[in-house]
């Protein structure tokens, strides 16, 4: 069918009467350590579980992309334009010691939340990318060649890039912001979706949020030449195993990273980790040198490997697929994949790709053989037909699982599989939620996006986590919205500043057991009043020493304020350039402005 010819919003009725069927009940003791705790380094190393030793490099990897989103910076990375360019913050010390909260907090069981379900909005496509030449055409909007014209459009310059995608990889997304003037080429491998390979760029400040990320033994950093520029690279991170005391270097290639500038530009390559995409030190450096205005080859936008929107996979297909209206919380569509041995299509929804729903034409699952695979299952109803829910039988508490649900409706037939695993915890779904997924499916085209969501999401987060958050009644003045986010007992809002490299941060939470202040200097906490509430303001943040070891220093270029309203835990986070625009007042008054 004409996919263009249905509006891009879910009917309504339809997500309500499907919402009202699950109750989302978050869990009062879930124990991620989230973005609020950005001012707080020994927050950052403690931000991972130790499980057990073949999950140790995927916990690591959990670690890396929270401390990507951190805003800890430090003195000695402010300033980017040097003599010598420096990215990496130079330490002499290869072991950070975990203090005993630490110890503790590494050592605890993991745990599981119910994750409640949420409506997908398919966001309305900007006017000005409609516009370009790149575009025209439905299935390029995601294309390579799009979402670079349109990021060059509105950050007004030529984006460097590879000449051709690198081999093994595939173009994932195109991130930028026209504020700090950065953008992010994201690809993945064919044979690992996880693996990220990202080349990014930019012309204002060299980006300096990536705390214990950016810290490097200084004998681990060599120099090399990126044509005719000096950079530098590093091959390894910290890394914490089971039972260790410390985090400890470790120089393994499974992460390279490689820094380097023209004078005008900056640019920066991460793998991580490369998996079978495993790139050479050498390699990485030629394809770096190689960057050049316009690509000599672009992929085609229909790669059956990674379709970048249900109208791809249909277009590929010729299958007239369904889509979830409703999905987990933090769950968006990811990307489909096209198998012609069957005309089958995957469609796959992040977090790390952890929901898959497979669809196909043909004869309906035989019931039979699937009760032998799955002892533990039940015949269930889909939209009136018969349906088959199952779970595998458990090999140890430790091992990953998934829940399964089959059925067939009008032509087609469907599976979700849902991926878990009890040794990290984390988000679980029901047979119930499951089923509620399944019923949502419907005709629409959803398709991959930017990692920021709408300001839209604020109403339907709150919703699911059954609480009303506080709202600016109007952005304030010189910032600009640029994200939402939530978690089982929280909603975070952020604000980049207009003028300056900063950030604010809008968190508000259930409950407090996100917010530790028992660790900082009581000579930088500071008592206020906020309307009829009492707070808290802090100025400074925690910073690793020349030893490794954790120490409040007032310079931090951090300030918060903290209080409870409402039956809410609440926050403001102002970081980076712009906290030296913003006194305490400033902070009293964004916080006494919310409604």
């Amino acid at each position: 069918m004409n996919k263009q010819s249905i509006p891009g919003t879910p009917n309504e009725n339809k997500i309500e009467e499907l919402l009202t069927k699950i109750q989302p009940v978050p869990s009062e003791h879930f124990h991620e350590k989230m973005k609020q705790a950005i001012w707080r380094t020994e927050n950052f190393r403690s931000s991972v579980k130790s499980t057990n030793n073949h999950r140790m490099r995927l916990t690591l990897a959990i670690a890396v992309l929270l401390l990507l989103t951190g805003f800890l910076i430090s003195p000695q990375g402010r300033a980017w334009a040097q003599e010598v360019f420096q990215f990496f913050q130079k330490v002499n010390f290869t072991s950070i010691p975990l203090s005993e909260e630490e110890k503790q907090w590494m050592n605890a069981p993991a745990e599981q939340y119910d994750l409640p379900l949420v409506p997908v909005i398919i966001p309305m496509l900007a006017p000005e990318m409609a516009s370009l030449a790149e575009c025209q055409e439905s299935r390029n909007i995601q294309s390579y060649a799009c979402q670079v014209a349109y990021a060059e459009s509105k950050l007004g310059m030529d984006l460097k890039e590879f000449s051709k995608t690198p081999e093994g990889w595939i173009f994932k997304t195109l991130n930028f912001d026209a504020t700090s003037q950065t953008a992010s080429f994201i690809y993945t491998h064919y044979s690992e979706h996880g693996a990220d390979f990202v080349l990014r760029q930019g012309t204002g400040k060299f980006p300096t949020e990536y705390g214990l990320w950016s810290m490097v033994p200084a004998s681990e950093v060599e120099t090399v030449v990126v044509g005719s520029f000096a950079g530098e690279y590093v091959q390894g991170t910290f890394s914490l195993r089971e039972g260790d005391s410390a985090w400890r270097w470790d120089s393994d290639d499974w992460i390279q990273r490689l820094a380097w500038s023209d004078g005008k530009r900056w640019y920066y390559i991460q793998i991580f980790p490369p998996g079978p995409g495993h790139i050479s030190r050498d390699k990485l450096v030629e394809l770096a040198a190689g960057l050049v205005d316009s690509p000599t080859e672009v992929a085609d936008p229909l790669n059956p490997d990674s379709l970048a929107s249900i109208a791809n996979a249909e277009e590929y297909s010729g299958l007239d697929l369904k889509a979830p209206t409703v999905l987990p919380l933090g769950f968006d569509f990811s990307y489909a994949r096209y198998f012609p041995f069957n005309n089958e299509v995957h469609l796959h929804y992040k977090y790390g790709e952890d929901l898959v729903i497979y669809e196909w034409k043909g004869n309906p699952d035989n019931f039979d053989p699937l009760a032998k695979i799955y002892k533990d299952h039940e015949i269930v109803k889909v939209n009136g037909n018969p349906a088959f829910y199952g779970v595998p039988e458990a090999v140890s508490q430790y091992e990953s699982s998934y829940l399964f649900l089959a059925w067939h409706d009008e032509n087609l037939n469907y599976r979700i599989y849902f991926y878990f695993d009890p040794s990290w915890g984390g988000g679980i779904l029901d047979k119930d939620k499951m089923i509620t997924i399944a019923e949502s499916m419907d005709d629409i085209n959803d398709y991959k996006r930017s990692d920021y969501n709408s300001y839209d999401y604020v109403a339907i987060y709150e919703k699911a986590l059954g609480f009303d958050a506080k709202e600016f009644l109007t952005t304030p003045d010189g910032w600009l919205f640029t994200n939402v986010n939530a978690y089982p007992e929280c909603i975070s809002t952020y604000y980049s500043a207009v003028k300056e490299n900063g950030e604010l941060i809008l968190m508000q939470c259930k409950t407090d057991q996100y917010i530790d202040t028992s660790n900082i200097p009581s000579t930088a906490i500071e008592s206020v009043k906020l309307g009829e509430s009492n707070g808290l303001y802090i100025v400074g943040g925690f910073e690793l020493d020349n030893n490794g070891r954790s120490v409040w220093k007032s310079d931090t270029p951090i300030r918060q304020l903290y209080w409870q309203e409402d039956d809410l835990w609440i926050q403001i986070i102002i970081s980076g350039d712009s906290v030296v625009l913003h006194d305490k007042e400033d902070l009293i008054s964004y916080a006494e402005s919310l409604r």
